[in-house]
């Protein structure tokens, strides 16, 4: 498949010549609307991953915007952000491997058209592109393989970094005008929303037990945030000022460039610093509960120490924030056993460890904070009581 990828992009690149205006209607029907249709239609997994990548290393000349056909790159966009949906079906069945081809061929395309240039993406594709990306990072499909949804995570991972490079320097290099209809200051807007939540979404999946996933989005975050030309610069600018220190501090210029971010004794540490942060404290908790309720021992006991450590020293804001968080984690992901269970672990943890901190916070509340705290408490006892009502799971019940 790599051989023949590596082919077809060589073959379409030295061939197929086509005007100022744009390629011909049949040479359109012939390879890009007839790729589209095969990824669209098609019931066969094998044809549908082939062409999804097949998509991503096609010449800008086909994908491109150009005067004959001025919705080729929107149209080619449209197919591979449906195929990287875990709703996509092929046939009547999801394809883990269609989806993550999928996710590699949006990336390939944003590289191969570019961005802010004659036939590339316009801004709301770009950003919709960059979307795309970050559900890529919540795919947490699973089947008898084992985590299935970690490959699209990781093709994800790498292309929210790719397009942030992408974007990112026309901020930068923008004097006053903006890009197509789009001001300098709609630009950062939107941006900085985008920036936001990739850090929180690497900074989750830094959080999490699969050392491949740590490996990259530790490494990928540590790379945007040191960088020293206009993307770092772009970077930095639009991270919010609330939580910045603590990021700069934990995964920034003063971490080793050579740090093992697959290593769970190296990352928990520094991780769990962010839980300080009101911007990243609820993209933490996910991850990390997430660890200490695994089954790798080293993940679980660098997760849970570096994570008692922290509770250990943490004010009691963060600490009740952290139990909130949790909480709304028994919500969002009701019945989902791959959450759930660790966090009965997570809480167990909490509430039966030796933690002077948490101990304070719950038996001599300020006045302020009595009836939150008691109408958390509530919150869990409920949580966890719908949790077990009519299961038949014995990790569950004891």
């Amino acid at each position: 498949q790599i051989t023949a990828l590596a082919g077809l992009k060589a073959f379409t690149n030295a061939y197929f010549p086509i005007a100022e205006t744009g390629p011909s209607a049949r040479l359109q029907a012939r390879i890009v609307d007839q790729y589209v249709g095969f990824v669209r239609s098609e019931d066969i997994a094998s044809v549908t991953r082939g062409f999804t990548l097949a998509l991503g290393v096609l010449p800008a000349k086909l994908v491109g915007s150009s005067a004959n056909f001025p919705g080729a790159t929107q149209a080619v966009l449209d197919v591979l952000i449906a195929a990287s949906s875990p709703s996509f079906l092929v046939g009547v069945d999801p394809d883990a491997e269609t989806r993550r081809n999928a996710l590699e061929a949006l990336v390939g395309v944003c590289q191969t058209v570019g961005f802010n240039t004659k036939g590339g993406l316009s801004l709301t594709q770009a950003c919709l592109a960059w979307r795309t990306l970050l559900t890529g990072c919540e795919d947490y499909s699973m089947d008898k393989r084992g985590d299935i949804g970690s490959w699209s995570r990781l093709k994800a991972i790498r292309g929210l970094e790719a397009v942030a490079r992408l974007v990112l320097p026309s901020l930068e290099q923008t004097e006053g005008g903006g890009i197509g209809t789009h001001t300098v200051e709609e630009m950062e807007a939107e941006c900085r929303t985008l920036v936001t939540a990739t850090t929180s979404a690497l900074v989750k999946q830094l959080s999490e037990k699969l050392n491949n996933v740590r490996r990259d989005a530790g490494a990928t975050l540590h790379r945007l945030l040191t960088d020293e030309g206009a993307v770092g610069a772009a970077y930095l600018k639009l991270t919010p000022d609330e939580g910045k220190e603590e990021l700069l501090s934990a995964l920034g210029g003063r971490v080793p460039r050579d740090l093992n971010w697959s290593s769970a004794e190296s990352t928990f540490p520094l991780v769990v610093r962010l839980l300080d942060s009101k911007t990243y404290r609820e993209a933490v908790t996910a991850g990390i509960s997430i660890s200490i309720g695994g089954l790798t021992e080293a993940v679980v006991k660098s997760s849970t120490s570096a994570f008692i450590q922290w509770a250990k020293r943490a004010e009691h804001e963060a600490l009740e924030a952290v139990l909130v968080s949790l909480t709304q984690l028994f919500t969002r992901y009701r019945k989902h056993d791959r959450v759930v269970l660790p966090l009965f672990k997570t809480f167990d943890l909490l509430f039966s460890g030796d933690l002077p901190q948490l101990t304070t916070l719950l038996s001599t509340p300020v006045k302020a904070q009595q009836e939150r705290l008691q109408d958390l408490g509530r919150k869990i006892c409920t949580a966890i009581s719908k949790e077990l009502k009519g299961s038949t799971k014995v990790p569950k019940l004891i």
